[in-house]
């Protein structure tokens, strides 16, 4: 009997907390909001492989943005865009080999972000 008791009564707390601080209460004009995702250039939020990782030398780079990034260059070749997530295919690089990407966009202004990677 107790431990059912103990149950009901961590329900009840946990039901009471909901109630007075429920989640996702503030609406969009409350969110606070970066000027540049609203306005301004996209930002960069994530790459793929993650910066300090490895890229297969044939593999692909993934980049996805805040918004549409408009034309994409990772060292001045062109990446393809899809919406907000451009993709870089590596050609040729030499295994064994780190690597600096220079990744540069030009929507609304543009942006520049660098990231380094491990050849595999």
């Amino acid at each position: 009997m107790p431990t059912k008791f103990i149950y009901l009564l961590n329900f009840v707390m946990v039901w009471l907390l909901l109630m007075l601080f429920p989640l996702g209460c503030s609406s969009d004009d409350e969110l606070v909001k970066d000027d540049r995702t609203v306005d301004g250039a996209p930002v960069l939020i994530s790459t793929i492989p993650i910066n300090g990782s490895a890229l297969p030398s044939y593999g692909t780079l993934f980049m996805n943005f805040s918004k549409p990034p408009g034309i994409v260059t990772v060292n001045g070749t062109l990446a393809i865009v899809a919406g907000k997530t451009a993709f870089w295919n590596a050609g040729g690089l030499t295994a064994g080999q780190t690597i600096g990407f220079l990744i540069t966009w030009t929507e609304n202004g543009g942006g520049i972000a660098a990231i380094i990677l491990t050849v595999l």
